[in-house]
């Protein structure tokens, strides 16, 4: 996974929409979505609440620094 899309899926786990997170990665909304597809494709998940269950059992990345 990337460094962007792990930035990504930190503030998703922060409960971040991807509006507020584009604003803070200073990208646009599309990039973020882009992000956020690719992300879940690589750790084989469907949808949000499965990659963020991945996280919390793997501590894939440290979701700390959201």
């Amino acid at each position: 996974m990337s460094n962007r899309e792990q930035q990504v899926l930190t503030c998703l786990a922060a409960g971040k929409s991807n509006k507020i997170i584009a604003f803070d990665l200073g990208l646009s909304i599309r990039t973020v979505e882009m992000h956020r597809v690719r992300m879940m494709r690589r750790l084989a998940v469907r949808t949000l609440p499965e990659a963020l269950r991945l996280v919390h059992l793997t501590g894939l990345p440290n979701t700390a620094r959201a």
